[in-house]
């Protein structure tokens, strides 16, 4: 799912590491998204000559260069980072060797499965105390105590997802004479045509996403396009209340489709 802080979460992991000395090896990130293989091979020659001081060979094929780069890499644990992994093909080629226990290998997605081999964490959007928080963390003015019970409503507005909430608050920010229901009212009238919920040029710098929530929810469902039942599945979703409902209530939505079929709609997109 796009916007959860999936990217937010390793790049913060990565740092922690980082200070803490904990890969010694040294910390490799490497954004694929959209990269083809052949981008994402030389990210990791260039990370090898930048920063290990790695003399590769002048001979071979990509793959040569890249087997000699985890063959000479430092000594020490090494923290390999594959941000935003939309196809376990895209990687598959670029991955350390498995029988070097020292190579730790992390990947951000926002497919359920990925491979039969890789361990999975789910991010889940916040719950609603730490929404707050991170609203609070933004605005300084006290807006969120002291309009406490419209700050609860905008983070279940925004689904408690991190990237709609720091937008909002960026937002808010800016508009110090705003108050919270002034904001919930523009979302409630645009929806996700709300200016505010797209990514401003002047926080290039500052926000780790590169899309604003839109453009995120966009690219997500572009996603779906090779599977039109999937995305049959997206829209009955989202007429949904936000709570749990019965599992049963999705398959009877699909009569004439296997139970099995729809529950792989609903993990592996």
């Amino acid at each position: 799912m796009g916007g959860i802080g999936k990217t937010e979460l390793a790049r913060q992991f990565g740092w922690q590491q980082w200070r803490e000395k904990a890969y010694p090896g040294g910390i490799c990130w490497l954004n694929v998204a959209e990269s083809d293989g052949g981008f994402i091979g030389t990210s990791i020659l260039d990370f090898a000559r930048v920063h290990l001081k790695l003399t590769l060979p002048d001979e071979g094929e990509l793959d040569v260069k890249i087997r000699y780069c985890w063959q000479n890499w430092l000594a020490g644990n090494v923290l390999i980072i594959f941000d935003d992994v939309r196809d376990y093909q895209q990687i598959k080629d670029y991955l350390p060797p498995q029988e070097e226990k020292r190579f730790h290998v992390l990947i951000t997605t926002r497919k359920e499965y990925l491979s039969a081999t890789i361990a999975t964490f789910r991010v889940e959007v916040l719950k609603e105390k730490d929404a707050l928080d991170l609203l609070r963390s933004y605005l300084k003015d006290n807006r969120i105590d002291t309009q406490i019970e419209a700050a609860k409503l905008l983070c279940q507005d925004l689904g408690y997802l991190p990237l709609a909430l720091e937008l909002v608050a960026r937002l808010l920010v800016r508009r110090q004479d705003w108050e919270i229901s002034k904001i919930r009212e523009k979302l409630a009238e645009n929806g996700l045509d709300e200016p505010s919920l797209d990514k401003n040029p002047k926080f290039h710098g500052e926000m780790t996403a590169e899309r604003g929530l839109k453009a995120a929810f966009n690219l997500s469902w572009e996603e779906l396009h090779s599977e039109p039942e999937a995305q049959i599945l997206a829209l009955y979703l989202s007429l949904f209340a936000l709570a749990p409902f019965p599992k049963e209530m999705i398959l009877d939505l699909f009569p004439d489709e296997d139970g099995d079929t729809v529950e792989e709609w609903l993990t592996d997109r």
